[in-house]
């Protein structure tokens, strides 16, 4: 771990990791919270989280995605993109902009999926292999602690202050991302495409599990 730590393109990549993954947690509950204050219904609040994982359901075409561009200067873009969709959510008030709202956590589940494909490829191409297995764990333990933390402070800032807030904040969050793998020093070489129909490039994952026996 300490040699880890001592990589300078690992140390930014990891903070960069953390921000987006703390803006990602505190902003799908607290989105359900504010949907049930506005509308009243437990339905509607619960079609936000339905939203969001049906654009998660596109972590596939992600994958696609990263495996034929840079994953670099692709993740500042994501980013960037997935920042200004979620500053969308200020133009939402009432219960005539529930499809706004919606519309926004679908693009955000498709752009998580997107974004974290681009980073595990991006992470084995910038650093070697006796680290990869440090990096992946460190990474690991981030996502969850935070998973269990920041989904309570974005509801807590809804609750104190209201939607704008955790809005800005998770908005912040990908712009230091997007900066993190701004500053990388990272020479990254162009991805060779496989040759293979894309078809067999999306269903790659779930053939390989098929055929692997536990």
């Amino acid at each position: 771990m300490g040699g880890l730590l001592r990589h300078r393109d690992a140390r930014i990549y990891i903070a960069g990791q953390a921000l987006s993954l703390i803006g990602d947690n505190s902003l799908w509950l607290a989105m359900g919270i504010y949907v049930k204050i506005i509308t009243g219904s437990t339905s509607a609040a619960g079609l936000t989280f339905c939203a969001y994982i049906c654009g998660l359901l596109l972590v596939p075409i992600g994958g696609l995605i990263a495996d034929r561009v840079r994953r670099r200067p692709l993740l500042i873009v994501a980013n960037l993109a997935t920042g200004a969709l979620v500053c969308a959510l200020l133009l939402a008030h009432g219960r005539g902009q529930l499809w706004l709202i919606y519309l926004v956590l679908f693009g955000y589940g498709a752009a998580g999926g997107l974004i974290g494909s681009a980073q595990t490829a991006l992470l084995a191409v910038m650093l070697p292999e006796d680290l990869l297995g440090d990096a992946n764990s460190l990474l690991m333990v981030a996502e969850v602690g935070l998973r269990i933390a920041t989904p309570v402070i974005g509801a807590g800032l809804l609750a104190w202050v209201g939607p704008k807030p955790v809005i800005l904040l998770d908005a912040a969050t990908f712009l230091g991302a997007a900066l993190a793998a701004l500053a990388l020093r990272l020479r990254e070489p162009r991805p060779e495409r496989s040759g293979e129909p894309w078809y067999d490039e999306i269903t790659a994952g779930l053939r390989y599990v098929g055929r692997t026996i536990a």
